[in-house]
């Protein structure tokens, strides 16, 4: 129980990292340079979906636990987030 508390926590903190970056970025102008609109607000509406996922992606963590190969397990670690991220956007 201890290691998925932690796995969870690595996620949420990953999650809020990333989504500080994103609201630093579209607060500095960079995303719009770049040409993709957003700018969220650094709002609780705003970063709670977004640290409880990145907690929830961070339990995937326990797979490398698995006895397997390192490529083997680094694939099925990237595998989850990047399909959903895929299905989720294209919607």
């Amino acid at each position: 129980m201890k290691n998925l508390l932690i796995f969870f926590a690595a996620g949420s903190l990953g999650a809020l990292a990333n989504s500080i970056a994103v609201w630093l970025f579209g607060q500095l102008g960079i995303n719009a340079a770049l040409g993709v609109s957003i700018a969220p607000p650094l709002s609780p509406e705003w970063l709670y979906p977004r640290i409880v996922w990145g907690g929830l992606w961070g339990l995937l963590f326990i797979l490398p636990f698995w006895s397997s190969k390192l490529l083997v397990k680094g694939a099925l670690l990237s595998f989850f987030p990047l399909h959903f991220n895929c299905l989720w956007f294209s919607l």
